[in-house]
């Protein structure tokens, strides 16, 4: 971003409180997180340069519930050498039978049927059951479902057989015996029981309370090191579909693959200081959303009380204030990554280095610039010369700081996005690797703060939407299909709404070509990527079913996000945010309509949009933003909570700004044009 500057003067160099804030945004590069081993890092383990694929066990325990120190005990009693890990399982209250029917088609299930598995069978036609050895299900009272998991091409499973009260279990040359087992006490009870020296897998099925959905894994017998596999790409943590094909002994089945072990010396230990992190990860998290959103509220009194403040009161404590609350708001996603990136072992300690982090970044903001309001002088529109400099909007530096946040920790492993204080986690089981829909949103919202505070042209725009699309969807950082669609197209949109007039045809042709850039993408990154990413499939879902496929998907994508509408109130909170920031862009109430240029001014080189103007397209390119999210990924109503927020901050901020500084709101004349404070608006006025 560069603006022209007068000749013979020197551009000033950005203050020190602006390369405070920058530098800060290479804290997470600096202070990387705690290893997990001391041997090569994840990407090198998923490589397969140091991980050790584990043999096909001769038994397997099933555990209804168990935590990871129980099952520590129960591997320190083993003595002998083993994997250990965490196993992503499915949320707490899903049934027995989706968790057992998701193992053996190493596919995620949901709302399962036992009485109708022919439904199940058409709906995983490449299901890795089929490739299992012949079953033998022993299971305790209340585990029945587990026999599932006997499950064949046709006809009806036998039903699991009674475990019996004592009796030694022996497994049968050439068949799988699964024991399933309530707790921890009844698996010390099944260990006994089996033959001395069986390699034996244990996994746990339901995920205990402050855990996250994790629960343990061991492979008492198997290497010794830590668990992972190319599903997780993560030392110490694989996924509940790479379990059948670690049974079958294949590469790759359905959506997983096969667990590795990576070597440690002393992999329990390794694993209780992960767990020990999933559980501070989870009260941080639980606590970071409400003081994010407490700011918010405090912020949103800005937009109430803006237009009403004199000329003296914008220098006033309630004034900087609201500012700084602003400020705050858009700097906590910020802070929370860094925290993420540093992964305190204290919940206590994390929540507060992100507090601390986005207090700082908020600080550094506030220092550079008030709005623009506040100041003589406009802020940089790249209009010509006497504008102050990007780096004199807080906002934008923020918007910048963020974006700089994601790109270093998906350059350096994604450590700090695999365990947000906001979105889903690795540990969810939601996204294991790359960048998830809550910080995709939030990247975006950022370009959309960029937009809105400079004079970035329409060009300039697409150009950092198609720079996102690019870092999103390439495999070894982002990894995300439905993010590198969504930013593709927002691209297109952006020339559309912040650029000249086109024609339909020229729209058409502009939209389908964002649309084609994107697919693009998609589809070189699935090429140079391992088998089993999201783009991969994705690619090979279109050419082996067409585009009939594409509608097929985007038909499951709206499932989801219409599943999780029913299912909790909170996620209503994103889709209302961004009708409300759409609806203030579209149409502004009084208090907001210093902001005035109309929305359907053509654009073009002779008349320019205001500034005022602009900001209120830009929010709207927001909001079309936000609904492809929704449409192209399977959590995107919960996701633009955070780019829905971000919009409303652009048009809080622009309403402290822009409005006059004494009188009343500002009428428009009989042509329609809009006066401030009693004269005619100019272009640029802010």
């Amino acid at each position: 971003m560069s603006y022209p500057w007068p000749r013979g003067r020197r551009r000033p160099a950005p203050p020190l409180p602006v390369l405070a804030v920058l530098a800060l945004a290479t804290l997470a590069l600096v202070a990387g997180p705690t290893p997990a081993v001391a041997s090569p890092p994840a990407r090198a383990a998923v490589s397969g340069r140091s991980a050790v694929a584990l043999r096909p066990p001769e038994a397997v325990v099933l555990v209804g519930r168990v935590t990871w120190d129980q099952a520590a005990v129960v591997a320190r009693r083993h003595g002998g050498p083993l994997t250990a890990g965490l196993l992503a399982t499915l949320p707490g209250e899903a049934p027995l039978r989706d968790r057992v029917l998701t193992m053996a088609a190493a596919k995620r299930v949901r709302g399962a049927d036992a009485d109708q598995l022919d439904r199940f069978r058409a709906a995983t036609p490449e299901g890795c059951y089929r490739r299992l050895p012949p079953v033998q299900v022993v299971a305790a009272a209340g585990m029945e479902d587990a026999g599932l998991l006997a499950v064949r091409e046709r006809g009806t499973p036998p039903p699991a057989q009674a475990l019996p009260p004592s009796g030694p279990l022996t497994p049968t040359a050439g068949r799988l015996l699964v024991v399933a087992v309530p707790d921890s006490r009844a698996l010390e009870d099944a260990l006994g029981r089996l033959p001395p020296g069986a390699q034996v897998l244990v996994a746990g099925l339901q995920p205990a309370p402050g855990r996250a959905r994790t629960t343990p894994l061991l492979d008492l017998g198997g290497p010794r090191g830590v668990a992972t596999s190319v599903s997780t790409r993560r030392d110490g943590l694989v996924a509940l579909v790479d379990l059948c094909p670690t049974l079958v002994g294949a590469a790759e089945l359905g959506d997983g693959t096969a667990i590795r072990a990576v070597a440690a010396a002393d992999p329990v230990a390794v694993v209780t200081r992960l767990d020990g992190r999933v559980a501070a990860l989870v009260v941080a998290r639980t606590w970071a959303i409400p003081l994010l959103v407490l700011a918010a509220v405090i912020a949103a009194a800005a937009v109430g009380r803006a237009w009403r403040f004199g000329p003296g009161d914008r220098a006033a404590p309630a004034a900087r204030a609201l500012r700084g609350a602003l400020l705050l708001t858009l700097a906590l996603p910020s802070g929370y990554l860094v925290a993420s990136r540093v992964a305190p072992s204290s919940a206590v300690a994390w929540l507060a280095l992100g507090v601390a982090a986005g207090a700082l970044l908020a600080a550094g903001a506030a220092a550079v610039g008030p709005p623009a309001a506040a100041e003589p002088g406009p802020v940089a529109t790249g209009s010509g010369a006497g504008e102050r400099p990007w780096w004199r909007s807080g906002p934008v530096v923020l918007g910048v700081v963020l974006l700089a946040l994601v790109v270093a920790d998906l350059a350096s492993g994604g450590h700090g996005l695999e365990r947000p204080l906001l979105g889903g986690s690795a540990y969810d089981g939601e996204r294991f690797y790359g960048l998830g829909n809550g910080y995709f949103a939030m990247a975006l919202a950022a370009i959309m703060l960029v937009a809105a505070f400079t004079g970035l042209p329409a060009v300039g725009v697409a150009a950092m939407l198609g720079g996102l699309a690019l870092v999103d969807g390439l495999p070894m950082l982002g990894a995300d299909v439905g993010g590198a669609l969504t930013a593709s197209l927002t691209a297109g949109l952006a020339l559309l709404l912040l650029g000249r007039r086109r024609s339909l045809a020229a729209t058409l042709l502009l939209l389908g070509l964002a649309a084609a850039g994107g697919l693009v993408l998609v589809s070189v990154a699935a090429m140079i990527a391992d088998p089993s990413t999201h783009g991969s499939r994705f690619l090979t879902t279109l050419l082996d079913e067409g585009p009939a496929a594409a509608g097929r998907i985007v038909t499951h994508q709206l499932g989801r996000n219409f599943a999780l509408l029913r299912g909790s109130p909170v996620a209503w909170v994103g889709p209302l945010e961004v009708l409300a920031a759409a609806l203030l862009a579209w149409r502004p109430p009084a208090f907001l309509d210093a902001l005035a240029g109309p929305l359907g001014r053509p654009a073009s080189a002779s008349q320019p949009l205001s500034g005022a103007a602009r900001t209120r397209r830009v929010v709207l390119l927001g909001a079309l933003g936000s609904t492809l999210l929704v449409l192209l990924n399977d959590t995107g109503v919960t996701a633009i909570a955070s780019s829905g927020l971000f919009l409303l901050a652009i048009l809080a901020w622009s309403a402290f700004a822009q409005q006059p500084a004494s009188g009343p709101p500002p009428q428009r004349d009989a042509a329609g044009g809009a006066e401030v404070g009693g004269r005619p608006a100019r272009t640029g006025d802010r």
